[in-house]
């Protein structure tokens, strides 16, 4: 069992997001078997300010080097800002009213009747599947729907519907509204040691 070192830069709003990132991504190109020599193997890292006109990749390097935590295979990644751009995003905010669409009816309504199968359970208030009008077509998909679904309960109801017209009165929906907004995105260098 040896030890190689590893680099890799990955970005993020966070160094704990672009490290899952790396992570998750080393993790689906070598495997979750261990011993990949990536930092697949870290399940941490620290983060690493680099002195005042330092070069960040040699810098990281003498860590390596050194005895810092970081160049120990069973130690954490090492992690370094790199740099910092600022990116426009559009948040959605939380809805604070909704929009009223009112369906118009013109003319007389005539009601007909119909025959709504319903798929019901225990704990949750019955389903609409679909009407029929006429009573023994709706009994018979009841039977082809308990036959299949036997763990359900199915159910045929008499209603009255409008004929010709839509049933819908209104549609209801929430309000979406986006704002734009200045973040910052960061691309960070993880290294370190790793099992391999």
């Amino acid at each position: 069992m040896g030890a190689t070192t590893f680099w890799v830069t990955e970005t993020g709003f966070t160094p704990k997001e672009a490290f899952k990132k790396a992570v998750d991504k080393a993790r689906y190109m070598y495997g979750h078997g261990g011993y990949t020599g990536t930092i697949a193997e870290k399940d941490s890292f620290v983060m690493i300010n680099v002195p005042q006109g330092k070069n960040p990749e040699k810098y990281a390097q003498e860590l390596l080097n050194s005895e810092h935590e970081v160049a120990d295979k069973w130690g954490p990644a090492g992690c370094i800002l790199l740099e910092q751009t600022d990116i426009v995003v559009d948040r959605e905010l939380p809805p604070e009213k909704v929009n009223i669409e009112k369906h118009s009816h013109k003319g007389p309504r005539k009601w007909k009747t119909v025959y709504a199968l319903y798929s019901k359970s225990n704990s949750q208030p019955a389903v609409l599947i679909g009407q029929f009008d006429d009573r023994t077509v709706a009994i018979d998909e009841a039977k082809k729907f308990a036959l299949r679904h036997p763990g359900r309960c199915y159910e045929v109801r008499i209603e009255k519907v409008a004929d010709g017209h839509d049933q819908v009165l209104c549609e209801i929906k929430a309000v979406r509204k986006t704002v734009k907004e200045k973040v910052k995105i960061n691309r960070y260098l993880f290294f370190g040691w790793a099992k391999c």
